[in-house]
């Protein structure tokens, strides 16, 4: 994958992710209404959790094409946003 690519589904992805388990609160507000648990502020925690939890996975598992070995072995460095190293020649980009 392209590092253009991997910023697309970083951006969009998160977005779909945290939307479908707000969806998916919303459809269950009856039942969270009969247990005692306000339906809104839930939808907004599914939400924020299916966000975070969707960035997370996307940055672990999607490599990127390395430039200089050409292999899909670069990963996303930790806290350095748009940063990849390769895990066979160790370049950065």
């Amino acid at each position: 994958m392209s590092s253009s690519a991997f910023f697309l589904i970083s951006f969009v992805g998160p977005i779909v992710a945290g939307g479908l388990l707000s969806v998916a609160t919303w459809y269950s507000r009856s039942w969270l209404a009969e247990h005692w648990v306000p339906p809104l502020p839930g939808i907004l925690v599914a939400f924020i959790v299916g966000f975070l939890m969707a960035r997370k996975l996307i940055h672990m598992f999607i490599s990127v094409h390395c430039p200089k070995c050409k292999k899909g072995t670069a990963y996303e460095m930790d806290g350095i946003a748009c940063r990849f190293r390769c895990r066979v020649c160790w370049k950065e980009f």
